[in-house]
């Protein structure tokens, strides 16, 4: 009985196709090949790796420059209303100075009318006291 199983694993082993020459030099240059390709697709994953972080990078930068000129929006026109608030004020005092002055002139016209008139009525009683 052993002898009929050795004699059977041996006619398995005798079976068993041993690769040719040709089938492995094939198969090294298949292998060659996959190796060549493996690499390429390699170099090909970092460039697209490397183009990812640069577009990453502009990504947040565009973020940055977009964020800055929200900032610079908001600090423009709270600018322009501070300043057209300062102009509001510079024109109400403007106002208020030219009111001042025109009552001013229009008091020192008031006196001088006040002093003709006084004059006048004092020259006239001069007058009358001469007569």
């Amino acid at each position: 009985m052993a002898r009929k199983l050795l004699l059977l694993l041996l006619n398995r082993i005798a079976n068993i196709k041993s690769p040719s020459i040709p089938e492995n030099e094939n198969l090294k240059v298949r292998y060659d090949e996959l190796k060549f390709e493996n690499e390429e697709l390699r170099t090909k994953n970092e460039k697209l790796e490397k183009e990812k972080e640069d577009l990453k990078t502009a990504n947040d930068d565009i973020k940055r420059s977009h964020r800055a000129k929200k900032q610079l929006e908001e600090l423009t026109k709270a600018e322009a209303e501070k300043l057209r608030k300062r102009q509001e004020e510079e024109m109400k005092r403007a106002e208020e100075e030219l009111k001042r002055k025109r009552a001013d002139e229009i008091k020192e016209e008031e006196e001088e009318r006040t002093k003709k008139k006084l004059l006048e009525d004092i020259r006239k009683g001069e007058d009358r006291c001469k007569e």
